[in-house]
């Protein structure tokens, strides 16, 4: 059983969940995280988020059931204990946090469990950033992707990460990256059964 848990962060239009998407197929799994605001269309409760009530979320909080969580823009997130009881065997997971919450889940798993952590930062130029929305069909891309990418920006400042990639390249190279820092992990790791410290 892997005992490597991948913290990912990206900034917008990094591609970082269009890659971490595609290596599932390489034995990455994805550890789900709960959310309290409303599902997108053709989203899946249990595959894309657990959807949550306020009421729910707040009590899972006042119960310490989360590795990490934060309220941004009137919705709670966070990634729940239980997510660490579902790691799939011979499976790498993974899972995207913005900068805060990826600290504080480094600084939880680090400090609570025996699993080692690995945390990947994708970075990506404005110019890439705004095409790629534009693509999307974002009309206010420029405006809207300097100003996101102010707070993002800071992200680096708030994490160490063991490894920044330059999203500016293809899905398929930054791919290839990531299935490089997994057999460099795997090489490194010692197999034993994670458990709470």
């Amino acid at each position: 059983m892997s005992n490597t848990i991948y913290i990912i962060v990206g900034k917008t239009c990094s591609g970082k969940t269009t890659v971490m998407k595609n290596l599932e197929d390489f034995n990455f799994s994805k550890m789900i995280t709960s959310t309290t605001r409303e599902p997108r269309v053709g989203e899946v409760h249990g595959v894309d988020y657990f959807f949550k009530t306020k009421d729910e979320f707040e009590a899972n909080i006042s119960k310490n059931l989360f590795i990490e969580h934060l309220y941004q823009k009137g919705n709670y997130y966070g990634l729940g204990l239980d997510s660490l009881n579902s790691i799939k065997k011979n499976h790498s997971p993974y899972v995207i946090l913005e900068g805060v919450g990826a600290k504080n889940a480094i600084d939880f798993i680090k400090t609570h469990t025996n699993h080692n952590v690995v945390s990947i930062y994708f970075d990506i130029s404005s110019d890439v950033a705004i095409n790629r929305l534009k693509e999307r069909g974002d009309v206010d891309a420029e405006k809207r992707i300097n100003d996101i990418l102010t707070i993002e920006n800071e992200w680096k400042d708030i994490v160490k990460f063991d490894y920044i990639l330059n999203a500016d390249d293809t899905i398929q190279n930054v791919s290839n990256k990531i299935i490089k820092i997994k057999n460099e992990q795997l090489k490194k790791t010692v197999h034993k059964k994670p458990t709470f410290k």
